[in-house]
């Protein structure tokens, strides 16, 4: 089966959120700055075509910790919103302008092609802890783009604290990160971006 391209139709009316589970506990909710390291085309369980992002905190607070984010790319969302506007946020997020945007009108690209421009680029997300079977991690609830993370964090408004009883399975004892960090990704640059429009 192979998987549906990412549709830019409408990309020109797109207005990112300025302001999509994981593995790792981080020691507030807020925005971070993070590094993904890897963007995996595949299928959902309930068969709908999603890319699964994981990426490693930036932020010296809680650096290298893990979180997660799997963004639905195809369809319509059930207020009858297309999912690909989940995508464009995630590449909002990782620095894509609005005049890249623009040259993609009514276009498509593969999702591999897609994917691979992604990794290794740095974006910004918004991580709130959650609770499964006992066990608290934060996951990333939605992308936002830099000048979001920015403001929030000049007014110190880009933290909050932990849910009650978030942090009593943090080994610190006060609600530290906890994940066990994957490697850092690499820095050595992809030549898959060379004459791409997303950069």
């Amino acid at each position: 089966m192979s998987l549906p391209p990412l549709d830019f139709t409408g990309i020109t009316q797109f207005k990112a959120r300025s302001g999509g589970s994981a593995s790792g506990l981080l020691s507030h909710n807020g925005d971070y700055i993070v590094k993904i390291v890897s963007a995996t085309p595949g299928m959902s369980k309930q068969g709908n075509a999603q890319v699964t992002f994981v990426c490693v905190i930036q932020d010296e607070d809680n650096k290298g910790v893990t979180v997660k984010s799997w963004v639905p790319y195809a369809g319509n969302n059930k207020n009858g919103e297309p999912n690909a506007k989940r995508l464009w946020e995630v590449l909002d997020s990782a620095g894509t302008t609005q005049e890249q945007f623009a040259k993609l009108e009514g276009d498509s690209l593969e999702i591999d092609q897609v994917c691979a421009l992604l990794k290794d680029r740095d974006a910004y997300v918004h991580c709130e802890a959650d609770e499964y079977n006992g066990r608290w991690s934060s996951k990333i609830g939605y992308w936002i783009n830099k000048q979001r993370y920015e403001d929030q964090k000049a007014v110190g408004a880009y933290r909050t604290p932990l849910p009650a009883g978030a942090g009593a399975n943090a080994s610190s004892g006060n609600g530290a990160a906890v994940a066990t960090a994957i490697p850092a990704a690499s820095t050595a640059v992809s030549t898959a971006s060379a004459g791409n429009p997303l950069l």
